[in-house]
């Protein structure tokens, strides 16, 4: 990765209808940036082994291309510390190839590649004296291709053609115990796009979008799942409006869809807003809506991990939301040094959000749609070099989240209250030796309602402590790299409900709050084997 952006709240309507809490993208090496080829190497004391490598090429003055290569490899070890019979965590191994192309001729300009991803895991019980072990095995595949074509039209104005196409196909075959689920998914998505910028205050965007969903089944369970939507093809239009001034700006945006799920045509509008007023603050606000269609079993088929009864309501509505929030940054000079302070809030308010309820029968999880669900947020964050080459960074953040569970409404199980994080990082001159450190603590958090008659665990679970440190040690084309994972080797313990009799209905082993495994070290290596 190159690096990742992340916006929060509702998103642009240019990217569609469905993020409403915000949205991350994953910036890759870009092959038009010619990079030495190299190499990271990884291993850990649990067993797992790492290897990455990247590369990028320019072909001639108008193609060049990158590739990006992962296998990691985590079945040489078997972890159960706790002694429950059960895995602490999977057995593994996945490989990951991107492929990137890119092409510029005058005005026109594209984007091209496939990435493939195989990610085979097995975990469950483990021993030799088990006669019936149950075991649980995910195999998927996915294979999928992207495109993005750009024609400059105006190069005055900035007027501009784009047409974004993707597609993939993905295989999970899978099974937990005795029962089998495997699905075969589809997806096609193309955005055609235009935008043109007549003045520096002034921008205006427009676009069309097609989505297309379908899922495919193989089921073998003790109980019969109930009928399910298995495909969507949603179409839309979009039109943005922004506007900036000097110190001001705000973005609009509406956008249609029509569902051919749901018959119906929704209607998505967003608002940003952005004023600094002074060089040192910063304050933003965006209020929008969004939706959501949900495919119950192939979103959470984690839940065959269990020996709960999947239910679903054979008329599931599509989800929607508002969210509206706020944020504040400041810049203020101390000691010749500046401090980053900022805050934030935001709250999503649901409509006919589908809820997973496995608070009103332990052994079942249903699935249904309530129009009681909220959620609000709010942040605090600060940054501070405190000495050249030491910064201090620190952040808060509480989250209080409520759904109808069986009529009542209550928070969402096996959910932190609160997570805090503070990290510390030195370089030294010409960042030779670099230290890092981070904690992160958890607050604790409701768990599912139990068994009053046969309580099998508690109704809340504990704060928790993670701490991470790292030295790098840096060289001219190379670079050396240890460290720990959970230092104090915190882990949920006996995360896995009914151990001993994996085939009762009271077996589950999908209570997960906190870590499974415990302190892990690690050891890797960086090289770049040549420059251009």
């Amino acid at each position: 990765m190159e690096s990742i952006q992340i916006s929060k709240g509702a998103a642009s309507v240019k990217n569609g209808y469905e993020s409403l809490t915000g949205q991350m993208n994953v910036e890759y090496r870009k092959p038009q940036e010619p990079r030495p080829l190299s190499l990271n190497l990884f291993a850990s004391d649990a067993g797992r082994y790492e290897g990455n490598a990247d590369a990028s090429w320019t072909l001639n003055e108008k193609l060049s291309t990158g590739i990006l290569l992962h296998y990691s490899n985590e079945t040489t070890r078997r972890h159960d510390d706790n002694g429950d019979t059960f895995l602490d965590s999977p057995v593994k191994h996945q490989f990951n190839l991107m492929s990137r192309w890119q092409y510029q001729s005058g005005r026109y300009s594209s984007r091209f590649g496939i990435r493939f991803v195989q990610d085979y895991r097995t975990s469950g019980q483990t021993g030799k004296n088990i006669p019936a072990p149950y075991e649980i095995h995910v195999n998927s595949n996915r294979t999928e291709f992207f495109t993005k074509n750009a024609y400059l039209l105006d190069e005055e104005r900035n007027g501009n053609i784009a047409m974004i196409l993707t597609g993939s196909y993905q295989e999970q075959k899978s099974n937990y115990g005795t029962g089998i689920y495997n699905v075969y998914a589809n997806n096609l998505y193309a955005s055609l796009m235009y935008e043109i910028q007549p003045s520096d205050k002034h921008r205006f965007g427009t676009g069309l979008s097609l989505n297309w969903d379908k899922y495919a089944q193989s089921v073998n369970l003790p109980y019969q799942l109930s009928a399910q939507p298995d495909r969507e093809t949603a179409t839309g239009a979009y039109a943005e409006y922004t506007f900036t001034v000097e110190k001001f700006t705000a973005l609009a945006g509406l956008r249609a869809d029509y569902s051919s799920l749901f018959n119906a045509v929704f209607l998505t509008p967003r608002l940003h807003l952005k004023w600094t007023p002074f060089p040192w603050i910063n304050l933003r606000a965006s209020a929008g809506k969004g939706y959501r269609t949900v495919f119950v079993m192939p979103e959470n088929s984690f839940y065959l991990a269990s020996n709960r009864r999947i239910e679903m309501d054979p008329d599931l509505k599509q989800e929607s939301g508002w969210n509206c929030g706020t944020s504040l940054s400041l810049y203020i000079p101390v000691n010749g040094k500046e401090l980053n302070l900022s805050g934030e809030w935001y709250y999503t308010g649901f409509h006919n959000q589908v809820i997973t309820d496995v608070d009103s029968d332990v052994h079942a999880v249903k699935f249904y749609n309530s129009n009681q669900s909220y959620a609000h947020s709010v942040q605090m964050e600060a940054s501070y070099p405190v000495f050249n080459g030491f910064t201090v960074l620190a952040a808060y953040r509480r989250t209080s989240a409520m759904s109808e569970y069986g009529g009542k409404l209550m928070k969402t199980p096996l959910t932190s209250d609160y997570k805090a994080l503070i990290t510390a990082s030195y370089e030294t001159s010409m960042k030779k030796w670099v230290f890092d450190f981070t904690a992160q603590f958890n607050g604790g958090g409701r768990m599912p309602v139990p068994d009053a008659g046969n309580p099998l665990w508690s109704e809340r679970f504990n704060p928790y402590t993670i701490i991470n440190m790292q030295i790098t040690k840096n060289f001219r084309q190379w670079s050396i790299y240890g460290g720990v994972e959970n230092l104090t080797g915190f882990i949920q313990k006996n995360p896995v409900i009914s151990f001993d009799n994996p085939y009762s209905n009271n077996f589950d082993a999908t209570m997960i709050w906190g870590p499974v495994t415990g302190r892990k070290f690690y050891l890797g290596i960086r090289v770049s084997i040549f420059e251009y």
